[in-house]
């Protein structure tokens, strides 16, 4: 039994060319046709369905509800920095920053708050940056904080 025939395309492949259940035991297709039927257009279809229902799902929009209450609730300064940075740039699209000013880069742009007790002082990172400055790899320079 070292070798088997696929259910699709029909061609005998070695027990290695196919995905194993978690007893062990092979799958009815080989690994070409599992991907091929991967990548279609109607399972693309049904795994966004199926990703919708799960992210509405009442179990995981009230873990989501309770999660945030938490998080709001250990972190308020940070909550309410947030909020009002979210507010003041809501009416004023404008004056929203555009570009990194660490890089340069224009996509993506974060507002890293250096203190939450002055929230209306933040300096504009690109998403890559501002992880990077989380992660102590890169230097800020603090002087291109704005202030709203």
């Amino acid at each position: 039994m070292d070798k088997i025939r696929c259910k699709e395309c029909l061609e005998i492949k070695r027990i290695t060319e196919y995905y194993l259940y978690w007893w062990k035991a092979p799958m009815a297709r080989c690994k070409e046709c599992v991907k091929r039927w991967r990548r279609s257009e109607k399972e693309r279809k049904m795994a966004r369905i199926n990703d919708n229902k799960r992210a509405n799902s009442p179990e995981r929009l009230k873990y989501q509800k309770k999660h945030i209450a938490q998080y709001r609730k250990n972190n308020p300064k940070k909550h309410k920095a947030h909020c009002i940075v979210n507010n003041y740039f809501r009416y004023h699209k404008e004056e929203k920053p555009v570009i990194c000013s660490y890089c340069g880069w224009w996509w993506q742009i974060e507002l890293h708050h250096q203190d939450y007790d002055k929230p209306r002082e933040v300096i504009p990172l690109c998403s890559l940056c501002h992880k990077g400055y989380h992660k102590w790899e890169i230097n800020i320079d603090l002087n291109k904080t704005i202030k709203f």
